[in-house]
């Protein structure tokens, strides 16, 4: 976002601009902050003017970045293996920079955020989340729920990242049936 004057050939009095900025580590983000500050400090030095920079954290408080427990990753990752077989997961993901409330939770208790998948051309499921064009394939629901009650399960049954027990050989159902 920004504001600058209404006519393109007049310079302005004052100017606005404003964005988000993400990164994947808390100490990131900091230096960032501290970069950004510098950067524009140093600018409007050069024009001979004044700026403020405002990160707005009483309207906009900050939001860490989300970052999973390597140990609960491997748990869900081998739960989706066992649900869904191992050639439909992927453990190795670029880290995103989405903003995610789950971010919270994920510093209070070990966690792990996963994708399930859900793209499916013939669906017409290809856009993007935040997109005036997404539209979820809800065939991929009861996938899911499946793999959200496959690691309640496991995790209650006491099974740790890497064990040979699998979901589909206790008494509660097979990959199947979930």
């Amino acid at each position: 976002m920004w504001a600058g004057g209404e006519a393109y050939n007049v310079i302005p009095d004052e100017a606005f601009f404003g964005g988000t900025m993400r990164a994947t580590t808390d100490e990131s983000v900091q230096r960032l902050k501290e970069r950004l500050e510098n950067l524009v400090m140093s600018q409007v030095k050069s024009f001979g003017c004044a700026a403020e920079v405002d990160w707005m954290e009483e309207s906009h408080p900050y939001y860490p970045p989300l970052v999973n427990d390597a140990g609960m990753a491997d748990f869900v990752a081998d739960t989706a293996e066992v649900v869904f077989g191992s050639e439909q997961v992927i453990r190795d993901v670029e880290p995103t920079m989405a903003g995610e409330d789950f971010a919270f939770i994920a510093r209070a208790v070990p966690s792990a955020f996963a994708f399930l998948g859900i793209r499916n051309e013939s669906a017409g499921s290809t856009h993007g989340l935040h997109t005036a064009q997404f539209h979820i394939d809800e065939s991929a629901l009861p996938r899911g729920a499946a793999m959200h009650a496959a690691v309640a399960l496991r995790f209650i049954e006491g099974s740790q990242p890497g064990d040979a027990r699998a979901i589909s050989q206790k008494p509660h159902g097979n990959k199947e049936e979930l």
